[in-house]
């Protein structure tokens, strides 16, 4: 099977959809819509193994629903088990299509509660909270499976918010089901316990929380990494990221490179570093990161010592006002896993302080 055919046809539609301004017609063309979905489908009906399988799913659930067939959308998230990789939210992204929103509507396909749930939904991207709170908690009794998740996830998002508001420190949860993060790039998981685990695979780790944190904000986590003793030992903290979007980031870490003596690196939205590293600061077996970024400026400690200190780094994204923020590593060693846990925010207000 030519899988140069399909990725090449799904860009062309792509890039066509862009210069018309409008996707929603051209896919619903039974010429573009046909190949498209038969394309699609080709690239599961070959994958070499179950995850290669999974992996194609992306693509079917992208086509489906942009071509309007949401019944073959929806069954594609469920046999992916709800939990799209990068290829949708790339492929969404470049339609400007939010990721979160379409997950939203396929899990109540067909559920007498459909309705309810996009009012709802409405509510909580307009920032009515109290208003998409009642909402959730009236058809919740009436959702199973994944949309009781959505659900779920929802109301939680809402109790986080409402008490950002307020100036709380909040406890971002961590599950075996990951609720409120999105698994943008890596191996990841939870545990019952509260920590979320990267078992590394000589990529990238990206998790981003959902709630909308602000450009303002405090953040800490602690850290441990199981390591060969040449392996890297590092945890990044990720914020000013475009909520819905793939929009650049920043992300600011800690850690070991090897043997090395151990830094904090901090990179802008370019993936280019944005300060000198500092080093100093001895790495221990549990270790501790405070981000805060106010005023577009940041201070960061680790272990309780100061790395920087009201720096105004180059070329930072500082984010919309429902910026998210998130954990990882700009690489995690195929022999590493990292333990974060004790994750917990708060909101700022520069102009209060």
């Amino acid at each position: 099977y030519d899988l140069d055919i399909p990725y090449r046809f799904s860009s062309v539609c792509s890039k066509i959809a862009d210069e018309l301004g409008d996707w929603h017609e051209f896919y619903r063309r039974p010429d573009v819509a046909g190949p498209l979905m038969e394309l699609s489908e080709g690239l599961v009906k070959n994958a070499s193994t179950p995850q290669h399988r999974t992996s194609m799913l992306n693509h079917v659930l992208v086509s489906a629903w942009l071509t309007g067939d949401r019944n073959r959308a929806a069954a594609a998230l469920k046999e992916m088990g709800g939990k799209p990789n990068d290829i949708t939210y790339r492929k969404f992204s470049a339609h400007r299509v939010k990721t979160s929103q379409v997950l939203d509507e396929l899990s109540l396909v067909g559920s007498p509660a459909e309705g309810d749930f996009n009012r709802a939904s409405k509510f909580f991207e307009d920032g009515k909270l109290a208003e998409a709170a009642e909402l959730f908690k009236k058809i919740e009794p009436a959702t199973l499976g994944s949309a009781a998740e959505r659900v779920k996830e929802r109301l939680m998002l809402i109790e986080i918010e409402q008490n950002l508001a307020k100036g709380h420190w909040v406890k971002l949860p961590v599950g075996p089901k990951l609720l409120g993060w999105q698994k943008r790039r890596g191996i990841w998981s939870g545990t019952e316990e509260g920590v979320i685990i990267n078992n590394g695979n000589d990529s990238q780790g990206l998790m981003v929380h959902l709630a909308r944190v602000g450009p303002e904000f405090e953040m800490k986590v602690e850290f441990s990494v199981d390591a060969k003793d040449d392996c890297c030992r590092r945890c990044e903290l990720c914020f000013g990221w475009n909520k819905g979007s793939e929009e650049p980031y920043n992300m600011i870490g800690y850690g070991q490179r090897g043997k090395f003596p151990a830094e904090t690196c901090i990179y802008n939205s370019y993936s280019e570093l944005s300060g000198k590293p500092v080093k100093g600061i001895p790495y221990q077996d549990t270790n501790t990161l405070h981000l805060r970024v106010s005023n577009e400026k940041l201070t960061f400690t680790v272990n309780g010592k100061p790395a920087y200190k009201d720096m105004t780094p180059k070329d930072m994204n500082f984010g919309p006002a429902d910026g998210q923020v998130g954990v990882g590593n700009y690489r995690c060693c195929r022999m590493n896993t990292t333990r974060i846990t004790k994750i917990e925010v708060r909101r700022l207000d520069s102009k209060k302080e």
